[in-house]
């Protein structure tokens, strides 16, 4: 049984023919000098299906075995297999067993050679956007430079499973219909190339250390914006009133509150408001309920703010009231 397709099955480029090769170069800019079954006398099977999202390429495949070489490219590549029995990927005499589920496979310019049954997905990233997105998320006054040596990074560092959180991008290309304009408006593209960035430098992403010992820089206005929100934590405000008042993207501001405190704009917020109404409860009046704090700090209801309040702090709102 050959697995199906990370994304675009249905809509897929199907070959029972290993010279009908149209979907494999579209996908590979032409760039493929050989293209063949691995075992010859077997029916062959293959399957691909690709997505351009700005300058990000993502090209889903699946077969039942294949061989074939590549030549150069510009930019850099990152090869997630899913559920390939058996294989390698070979760069400039550099070779990798495949290990579905364990290692992806990153490398840079040379040429290439692959050998594999079962899916898989490659992504051909800009090399300058990865490096930029590198320094944004860091914070730092220097660009740092992703090496485009080969390397074989683990799917599962500590509690981070990146192989499901990049299968959960490629659920959304399928639930938006793979429309590229919707997903380059809710920035995809842009998540990936995050997503990547930590997957190769989980060290300095999962810890709270600073880089080099500098703090991240934090834009003036989201400076601005932050103490507009924490002096009136009990109005309700949308993003697109964030982005409004700050004068930034949306997409800029994600990425800077992200690079700043490690949260969304909103999450952010949240936990500013959580912290609030606990200073109250701990210091109640005869007005203090769960109930009026909930709605003061505009949760959608008690039970809403019961919950992230339990996250935050390890204990129910019920528990914060009872110590007075």
């Amino acid at each position: 049984m050959i697995p199906a397709l990370a994304f675009k099955d249905r809509t897929a480029d199907f070959a029972s023919d290993p010279r009908n090769t149209t979907g494999v170069r579209a996908a590979f800019d032409l760039n493929l000098h050989e293209f063949r079954r691995i075992k010859k006398g077997e029916d062959f099977f293959y399957k691909i299906s690709l997505i351009t999202i700005n300058d990000l390429k993502l090209i889903a495949s699946t077969s039942n075995g294949i061989y074939f070489e590549r030549g150069n490219f510009p930019g850099v590549e990152l090869m997630l297999p899913l559920e390939c029995r058996e294989g390698y990927v070979e760069v400039d005499g550099n070779r990798s067993c495949l290990e579905p589920g364990s290692k992806a496979f990153f490398h840079g310019f040379g040429e290439k050679k692959q050998c594999t049954t079962g899916s898989g997905v490659a992504i051909n990233f800009s090399t300058e956007k990865l490096n930029a997105t590198c320094a944004a998320l860091l914070g730092v006054d220097h660009e740092p430079r992703i090496s485009v040596n080969v390397q074989t990074p683990s799917l599962e560092v500590r509690d981070i499973a990146f192989l499901h959180l990049f299968k959960s991008i490629f659920h959304q290309i399928d639930a938006t219909g793979a429309n590229a304009k919707l997903l380059e408006k809710l920035s995809v593209d842009d998540s990936i190339y995050r997503l990547c960035v930590g997957l190769l430098y989980p060290d300095l992403f999962l810890t709270d250390e600073t880089y080099n010992g500098k703090r991240p820089y934090v834009r003036p206005e989201i400076t601005k914006l932050c103490e507009f929100l924490a002096a009136h934590l009990t109005q309700p405000v949308t993003l697109t009133q964030m982005e409004e008042m700050s004068g930034l993207s949306a997409r800029v501001l994600q990425r800077s509150f992200q690079k700043a405190f490690g949260l969304r704009p909103k999450q952010w917020l949240r936990k500013q408001r959580l912290h609030a109404a606990r200073s109250a409860m701990l210091n109640p009046n005869e007005h203090t309920t769960i109930t009026s704090m909930a709605y003061g700090f505009c949760f959608a209801s008690p039970s809403e703010f019961a919950r992230h309040y339990l996250a935050e702090f390890g204990e129910r709102p019920s528990q914060t009231l009872a110590r007075k």
